[in-house]
């Protein structure tokens, strides 16, 4: 997935019922990103929250694993994760790699 500029963003939806012990990794890469400039990753499990904000500090093109507890969240049947870019020039990449949610 690459996301670039302030307008990529990319949703899905997961029916999280009955998931106890669940776990988000994914591998994600930013790059060419100016001050201010960052992209995020959101959940929504009734309400949406921003759990991951990636900035110019660490937009070094190379990739990096992430690995989110999903437990505290609600687990609903309409879970979902958001990535978005708010960045300000299409020369500006947000990468994410491997999604996987597993118990």
């Amino acid at each position: 997935l690459r996301l670039q500029s302030s307008d990529g963003v990319a949703t899905r939806t997961v029916d999280m019922t009955g998931a106890s012990k669940a776990y988000l990794t994914f591998w994600w890469k930013a790059d060419n990103f100016e001050s201010g400039e960052n992209a995020t990753l959101e959940i929504y499990d009734g309400a949406w929250q921003t759990v991951m904000t990636v900035d110019d500090s660490h937009a070094d093109n190379i990739y990096h694993y992430a690995e989110l507890n999903l437990s505290g969240f609600n687990m609903v049947s309409d879970f979902k994760i958001r990535f978005s870019s708010n960045m300000t020039d299409t020369s500006d990449y947000f990468y994410i790699d491997d999604i996987v949610i597993a118990e």
